[in-house]
Formats: structure tokens, C-alpha cells, sequence
């Protein structure tokens, strides 16, 4: 009999532009790499410590003295029954890409566990609601895993090609070039300039100290590396506007089309060193509350503790994806209302 394993969900999206807004050393000349880590590189975002349970109300049980429906309404409450299980299906099927199930059958094939399966779904599933990426664009990555490719390695691509302006064929070349930086820590951003051929601009050690003892913050290389993979400026026009006294808030309004406010004081702009951590983030956090990006960007400037409620807001959402899983059948399992979701192992 298969052993049942609790599982309490703990959400952890590995997204996107979010993973990718610290220092790489794909900024620099390949000699220079460790040094310039030393000087720029921040921590990568840590696991978010809540979890959430996935609990379904039960109906409650009919009462024993309703009397037994003659033979023609059972008979015509199965046929109703019957249709509404096939509106069901219908509604369930179309509400995932084309090739979602045999994605998930792929995947359910592979010596993968049920929890990751589940992680590689949801995190599929994420970039349609959050991100909102069109079918056939889910449909072209669901295609790499089902064709072969590494399930982790194309969702790492995928996420990291959102905040580029590349076809989304730029996802399998990134894959491509994966054994020419295998174990590297930014090996997706390697094969990316390696592919673009740095059309982005790099940064050699020299240039980082530079712009660092010029009055940029490595929070502002960090940005201008994401940001200058829109393909508006390059990362040292990006930073030349910085040292000249620009915010990165400027910036993002000129590459993303955004009218996004800084909060001004009596004594002139309000500096929130952690909003500048957290402030590419605001395009997710839009999509989780379904927002304007300038509301969600002037949030996070403004209010230091929208870092936690868009840590509550993935848990939450990737709790929701998972229920669905299992609700429709995708992910073996069961909702637990104690428990949470218990997946079949």
C-alpha cells in the first residue's frame, strides 16, 4: 500500500526577475569574476519562514429524515449529475495549457518525488497567473521538458527571460550552453550574455569600483544589471545616470513605460534602502494583487514591511496552485483540514 507522507505546504517560488536581482558575475570579464563578487554581491532572498495549509470545508451531511426520490427524479438527477461532470471536465481541462497534463504525466514519469513534481507545476502554473504569460507561451516551455530537457534548468531559464526583451526562444539557447557553465552559480546569466554576446554591456572590477566610489550603490548595479536586459540602456548608461544623481525609479520609468511617483519629505527624497532591494519586485507583486505596477512600486517605496505581505502573498498563491493540483486530480493526493495537503506516495 502506498505510504502517505504529510507534506504542510512551504511555498517558495524560484522567479523570477526575484532570483535574479543580485550581483552576478556575469557583469564582468571572466578573469575578474571573484573580485568583484566580494564587492557587489549581496545574499540571495531567504526561504519564506510561514507556511500555509491548504484546508477545504466538508458539506454537511443531509438529513436522514428527507424522504428517498422516486425512481424518475433519481433517474433524472443522475442524468443532470452525469452532464455536469462533463461540464466539469471540460472546464478543468481548459483552464491549463494544451500539453499541461501530459507535461504532468512527463513529469510524474521522471525519478522525480511527488513534491517535486508539485514545485515544478506550480511554478509553471505561477508564471501564467502572476507573470501573465499567454498559452503558447507556456505551451513552447511546457514542450522543452516534455522533450527532454532538464524540468529546473527550463523553469530557471524561463523565469530569468522574463526580465529580457529576447523571443522566448532564448530559453532553449540558454539551456543549450547549460554544460558549458555546469555548477557555476550564475551559469543561466553566462549562457545568456554568452548567447547575446554581451550585448547589454558588461563590467570589468575596474568599472564596479568605479561607479562605486563614484556614489553607486551595489543595490544600483544589481538593478542595472536586470534593468539593462530590457534592451533600453545598457548597464553603464544605466549607472552613469545613477552617478549623475537619477534614481532607479527614473530608470524603470523610461524601460518598463511606468509613471511611478518617489515619495518625497520636507527634506527631499525619501531613501529606503531596502525598497531599492526590493523594488524590481514590484511587477510580481502587482500580478499577486492585481495592481497597477505604480502602485506596487510606490507601496514598496513607501511602506518597509511590503517585503513580508509579498512573501505571505507567494506562500499564499503557491498554497492555492497546489489545492488546485490535487483537486483535479493532477497531483495524487488529499486535502487534510488539519494537515494540510497529504500527497500519495
Amino acid at each position: 500500500m502506498k505510504r502517505k507522507v504529510a507534506v504542510i505546504i512551504l511555498c517558495v517560488v524560484f522567479l523570477v526577475g526575484t532570483f535574479y536581482v543580485f550581483a552576478s558575475d556575469a557583469l564582468i570579464n571572466q578573469e575578474d569574476k571573484t573580485d568583484v563578487l566580494e564587492i557587489a554581491e549581496t545574499a540571495e532572498p531567504a526561504e519564506p519562514e510561514s507556511t500555509t495549509e491548504i484546508v477545504i470545508e466538508t458539506s454537511p451531511e443531509p438529513d436522514s429524515e428527507i424522504a428517498e426520490p422516486t425512481a424518475s427524479a433519481a433517474a433524472e438527477e443522475e442524468d443532470l449529475s452525469g452532464q455536469a461532470g462533463e461540464n466539469e471536465t471540460e472546464t478543468t481541462a481548459s483552464q491549463y495549457p494544451s500539453n499541461f497534463y501530459e507535461l504532468a504525466q512527463v513529469l510524474n514519469n521522471r525519478d522525480i518525488n511527488t513534491a517535486g513534481v508539485c514545485d515544478i507545476l506550480t511554478s509553471y502554473l505561477y508564471l501564467r497567473d502572476v507573470y501573465g504569460l499567454s498559452n503558447q507561451e507556456l505551451e513552447y516551455i511546457a514542450g522543452l521538458i516534455i522533450g527532454g530537457a532538464e524540468p529546473s534548468n527550463i523553469m530557471e531559464a524561463a523565469y530569468f527571460w522574463l526580465d529580457t526583451c529576447e523571443d522566448i526562444s532564448i530559453i532553449e539557447q540558454i539551456y543549450n550552453k547549460k554544460s558549458e557553465y555546469e555548477g557555476g552559480k550564475f551559469w543561466v546569466e553566462n549562457a545568456y550574455n554568452d548567447v547575446t554576446e554581451y550585448i547589454h554591456g558588461e563590467l570589468s572590477v575596474d568599472d564596479v569600483n568605479y561607479y562605486l566610489e563614484a556614489g553607486a550603490a551595489a543595490v544600483d548595479i544589481q538593478n542595472a544589471n536586470v534593468l539593462s536586459r530590457r534592451g533600453v540602456y545598457t548597464i553603464q548608461q544605466i549607472l552613469d545616470r545613477i552617478i549623475g544623481g537619477e534614481t532607479i525609479v527614473d530608470v524603470m520609468n523610461d524601460v518598463y513605460g511606468t509613471n511611478i511617483t518617489q515619495p518625497v519629505s520636507l527634506f527631499g527624497l525619501n531613501e529606503n534602502e531596502e525598497a531599492d532591494e526590493n523594488i524590481l519586485d514590484s511587477k510580481e507583486l502587482a500580478g499577486l494583487e492585481n495592481k497597477q505596477i505604480e502602485e506596487s512600486a510606490e507601496e514598496i517605496l513607501s511602506d518597509s514591511g511590503v517585503s513580508e505581505r509579498l512573501s505571505k502573498k507567494r506562500n499564499e498563491k503557491n498554497a492555492g496552485l497546489v489545492e488546485q493540483l490535487v483537486i483535479n486530480g493532477i497531483i495524487s493526493g488529499r486535502i487534510d483540514e488539519d494537515l494540510g495537503v497529504i500527497f500519495d506516495e
